[in-house]
C-alpha cells in the first residue's frame, strides 16, 4: 500500500471535518471515471452504476447525512468488487474497479462515522491504485499526479471552490480512463 504524505495526514486530522469530506469526495471523483467506463461497457450492472453516480453526488454535499452514508457503506460492501474471490485479481481493469469501490466505501464510512482515518484511507487507496498502474505501464506518471492532487488539501478548501475542485478531479479521472483505454488497446 502506498501511503499518504505525513503532512497531508496531519492537516486532515487537525483541520475541520469538512476538509476530510472534500478530500475523500475528491478521491472518489478521480476514481469513478474508470469504474463507469469499465462497468458500463459490460452490462448487467446498471443499478450499481446508477447508485455509484448518485452516491458520488452525495459525497459532494458537505455535512450531515450520517444515516444515508451508513446505508451506502452497507450497499458498497455488497458490490461484487469487494466480495472474496477464489482467483487473485490481476487485471488492471479489475484492480481499478476494486479500488474505485474501495475508495467510495472509505468515503461513505468517513461520512457515516466521522473517522478522519477513513479519509486517509481514501488517499492510500488512490495512491496504491495509481502506483500499481504505473508499475505495469513504464512511463506512466499517475502516481505522481495523485500525490499532487492530494497535496491540494494543504491549501485548505473553501465552500466556493468545491465546483472547481470537482471539475479538476473529473478531468484527472478522465485522464485515468484514457490511460486505461490506451493500455487495453495495446
Amino acid at each position: 500500500m502506498m501511503l499518504v504524505e505525513a503532512e497531508v495526514i496531519d492537516f486532515l486530522r487537525k483541520g475541520p471535518p469538512e476538509n476530510a469530506q472534500i478530500f475523500s469526495a475528491s478521491c472518489v471523483e478521480r476514481m469513478v471515471q474508470v469504474y463507469i467506463y469499465v462497468r458500463g461497457s459490460i452490462g448487467g450492472r446498471d443499478e450499481d452504476l446508477d447508485y455509484f453516480v448518485e452516491l458520488l453526488d452525495q459525497f459532494w454535499i458537505i455535512g450531515g447525512g450520517a444515516d444515508s452514508f451508513e446505508r451506502a457503506a452497507r450497499r458498497l460492501e455488497s458490490f461484487e468488487e469487494l466480495q472474496p474471490q477464489e482467483v487473485e485479481v490481476s487485471s488492471p481493469v479489475e484492480e481499478f474497479c476494486f479500488y474505485s469501490v474501495l475508495v467510495a466505501l472509505h468515503s461513505a464510512l468517513l461520512r457515516a462515522e466521522g473517522r478522519i482515518d477513513d479519509a486517509v484511507s481514501c488517499g492510500h487507496v488512490c495512491l496504491t491504485a495509481m502506483g500499481q498502474f504505473d508499475g505495469n505501464n513504464p512511463g506512466s506518471s499517475l502516481f505522481a499526479e495523485e500525490i499532487e492532487m492530494q497535496r491540494r488539501v494543504l491549501e485548505g478548501y473553501k465552500a466556493d471552490q468545491i465546483e472547481d475542485i470537482r471539475h479538476t478531479d473529473r478531468i484527472v479521472g478522465e485522464g485515468r480512463r484514457l490511460a486505461l483505454s490506451d493500455y487495453l488497446a495495446r
